[in-house]
């Protein structure tokens, strides 16, 4: 989804799993900068300018599905 590489979509999970970077960076063993860009990757491929803005799209597209199988009728 959104065209994320599989390392962003790493990246952007730890996120939404309430790592901060300095945690994620020491996980993935990479530098903080390192991480930095890849954040910054995932920004400019989300539409998003803030961690906590990307959080919420994450966590609303990670509850979509349950919400639509409530509220959609049964055949």
């Amino acid at each position: 989804m959104f065209g994320l590489t599989s390392s962003e979509a790493d990246v952007a999970v730890e996120l939404a799993s309430g790592h901060d970077i300095g945690e994620i960076a020491k996980m993935r063993r990479v530098s903080p900068g390192t991480l930095h860009a890849q954040l910054r990757s995932i920004f400019a491929k989300t539409d998003t300018r803030r961690q906590a803005e990307l959080v919420g799209l994450l966590l609303r597209y990670s509850t979509l599905p349950s919400t639509i199988s409530t509220i959609a009728p049964r055949a």
